[in-house]
């Protein structure tokens, strides 16, 4: 069975103040009908920095780990829409690739800004 996160009292309350799916719109409250996303597998090791999350519905996280239709730059375009607060590109790139170029984050970037027209963010 795989274990549950613990999550600190700061992302507890970041998730709690979610109402909806980020990717649907589906109302819900977490925990319950919404989850936490990491949008990169490797960062729940960092459960709790909100750089590297995103709150959906449980239809669409399976969505995601399944078909992996955001991708991560779509789940990046969803964060700087829904909670421009804790979207930090700079952030999310040293939790993803700690040794990233430059060209990365300009190419990371470019890549969330073609997300954010083709999701019509």
């Amino acid at each position: 069975m795989k274990k549950k996160l613990e999550y600190s009292e700061a992302t507890q309350r970041w998730a709690e103040s979610a109402d909806k799916c980020w990717r649907c719109g589906r109302g819900g409250w977490w925990p319950g009908s919404l989850i936490i996303h990491h949008i990169v597998r490797g960062c729940r090791r960092d459960r709790d920095n909100l750089s590297t999350t995103a709150i959906l519905c449980q239809e669409c996280h399976i969505d995601e780990h399944i078909g992996n239709e955001l991708g991560i730059a779509g789940c990046l375009a969803l964060k700087a829409k829904h909670d421009p607060q804790h979207y930090n590109l700079e952030a999310f790139a040293k939790a993803y690739r700690p040794n990233a170029t430059p060209d990365y984050l300009v190419e990371l970037r470019a890549k969330v800004d073609a997300a954010s027209e083709r999701l019509g963010e």
